[in-house]
């Protein structure tokens, strides 16, 4: 590969927005042939696994989604499953709550099953 330096020096500035241009969507190119082969990698893994009875888990920690617990009363596509830091709006209508009712405060802003 040549030096960067040498291919942009003295360019005038329509070809080097040109350059930028093709080097950043080679760039996405690049980033999503590399995902692939990345996903097809981990589908291999997991299909060898399987084939010996190993317990995939094992190796791979999988994100486990939570169903939404709480809705923001004034936006209901807000939501917090109750795991992890508290949404902002979340805060905001907590504020004032003593600390010690704070859990039974949320109860108003569960989602009906």
């Amino acid at each position: 590969m040549s030096d960067v330096n040498e291919v942009v020096a003295g360019r005038p500035l329509d070809e080097l927005d040109a350059l930028i241009a093709a080097a950043t969507a080679q760039k996405e190119v690049a980033k999503e042939t590399a995902l692939a082969e990345f996903v097809e990698l981990v589908n291999t893994v997991k299909a060898k696994a399987e084939s010996l009875g190993v317990e995939v888990k094992s190796y791979f920690i999988e994100k486990k989604e939570y169903a939404p617990k709480y809705a923001n009363p004034a936006n209901p596509t807000e939501t917090f499953n109750g795991r992890g830091p508290r949404p902002a709006w979340l805060k905001t209508l907590l504020e004032g709550v003593p600390k010690e009712v704070q859990k039974e405060a949320m109860n108003a802003y569960l989602i009906a099953a």
